[in-house]
């Protein structure tokens, strides 16, 4: 009995330090060309540390050979810029008529910047998947 007690209890403290949820995140694009669509992201929150996944319709025709970096604000507010290391993540992307693209997961202080270079100049859709620590 004394055991069960302890279980219970340690699970009533983990589960009031997980939190979570779904989220639209403010997104914009570097070129004029892209007009990204933010669709509704997960998140998690276990102490400090959120986990975020989710997708972005690439509306728009980007030219092929150009980088291009799509911003994505996170669900719980933190300063990125803190440590260069507490954010880490992977996305792709799928465009008509090309194989699939490894982008990159980078900080910039208050919002998470996803860069890739398009090689055909048609619509696609972003999806990501990233951590951080809140500081």
């Amino acid at each position: 009995m004394k055991h069960l007690l302890f279980s219970f209890l340690l699970f009533l403290s983990v589960a009031a330090r997980c939190q979570g949820g779904t989220y639209l995140p403010a997104v914009s694009s570097s070129t004029a060309l892209i007009h990204p669509i933010a669709q509704r992201a997960q998140y998690i929150q276990a102490d400090s540390v959120v986990i975020v996944y989710g997708s972005v319709f690439l509306n728009g025709a980007p030219q092929a050979g150009y980088p291009v970096s799509i911003t994505i604000s996170v669900p719980v507010p933190t300063n990125l810029a803190v440590d260069p290391y507490t954010l880490r993540g992977f996305a792709k992307v799928w465009q008509s008529g090309a194989p699939p693209l490894d982008a990159q997961v980078q900080n910039n202080s208050i919002a998470v910047q996803i860069r890739y270079t398009p090689t055909v100049s048609f619509p696609g859709n972003l999806i990501y998947n990233f951590s951080y620590i809140i500081h």
